[in-house]
């Protein structure tokens, strides 16, 4: 539970709570969960407070305006029709579930979910009630190819939107959408080089959709910049170790019927100088064209250093 008074002129007061319960159930291979939350807020413009003893009064009466909050039945509160005539603010009320497995290493990984994990929301006001649907499944292989350490990775996940009572709502009674798949592939070369390639498609609210395609490669390094320098002018001749990642992405994008797409080629390049510190640079170089007309070209080069204690 908490509050918030902010005056400039006039006063802001908002205050909010959350309960939750998690139960999580762990076996041999698997784990399962499930949770419940509630979360209330207020908001009331030109209150004025004059000490921190009529603030916290003022917060402990909201309590009374939202018995609500406290009194309502599980699962049966979600569904409950004219919940938001007596609110007097907003009500959120939460059930999650998630699964996990253990990896068998075999090809079947592939097309077992490893990850699955579902939510429904209501968030309720006295204007509004929307319910959020969510969910993600999500796949992962290790070793599938025989010839070649490697990692893959696959799912879809979903977003729903729609309103308790949808008479008045668009897009045959959902107000947001959104559907998406992607995979990604890991392949490991000698524990020094890292070739990494995967696709990504989405569909939003009102049909815009967009693709992307991406592949990278990250390996040790012999030379770099920042050891030409220390190794010139210092005769600085510790050892570097030195690694360079070159990464490249295609993303083809449709909103309302406007193509755009986008190549994004970054290098970048880290000195590990000492035990805790490292130099860094990127070259990124970007281009845009939209409806095969305008093109668009944009160039940076950045040099940084990090330390790490």
């Amino acid at each position: 539970m908490s509050a918030a008074d902010t005056t400039i002129n006039n006063s802001l007061f908002t205050d909010s709570e959350q309960l939750g319960l998690e139960l999580p159930f762990t076996f041999d291979n698997y784990a399962l969960g499930f949770g419940i939350s509630r979360h209330a807020s207020t908001k009331q413009d030109n209150f004025e407070i004059l000490d921190y003893a009529e603030g916290s009064g003022k917060l402990f009466n909201c309590q009374n305006e939202r018995l609500y909050f406290y009194r309502s039945i599980p699962f049966y509160e979600f569904f409950e029709g004219g919940k938001g005539d007596n609110l007097p603010g907003l009500y959120n009320s939460t059930y999650d579930f998630s699964y996990k497995r253990k990896l068998f290493y075999r090809n079947i990984d592939i097309i077992i979910p490893s990850n699955v994990t579902f939510s429904a929301a209501r968030d309720t006001t006295k204007k509004t009630d929307i319910y959020q649907l969510k969910n993600s499944i999500e796949f992962r292989g290790i070793n599938l190819n025989p010839f070649i350490e490697d990692e893959t990775y696959w799912g879809i996940s979903s977003l729903l939107k729609f309103p308790y009572a949808n008479s008045d709502s668009k897009h045959n009674g959902l107000l947001a959408y959104n559907f998406k798949i992607f995979q990604t592939t890991f392949l490991y070369f000698n524990n020094t080089s890292v070739i990494s390639f995967g696709n990504e498609a989405q569909l939003q609210t009102d049909l815009i959709w967009d693709i992307t395609a991406n592949a990278s490669y990250s390996r040790n390094g012999n030379h770099s910049l920042s050891q030409a320098i220390l190794t010139g002018l210092f005769n600085y001749e510790n050892n570097f170790y030195i690694t360079r990642k070159d990464s490249l992405s295609y993303t083809i994008l449709s909103s309302y019927n406007i193509i755009h797409q986008k190549i994004d080629y970054k290098h970048s390049t880290e000195t590990k100088i000492l035990k805790n510190f490292a130099t860094t640079s990127l070259i990124n170089t970007i281009f845009t064209i939209t409806d095969s007309e305008k093109l668009t070209a944009f160039l940076s080069v950045t040099i940084g250093g990090k330390m790490e204690f």
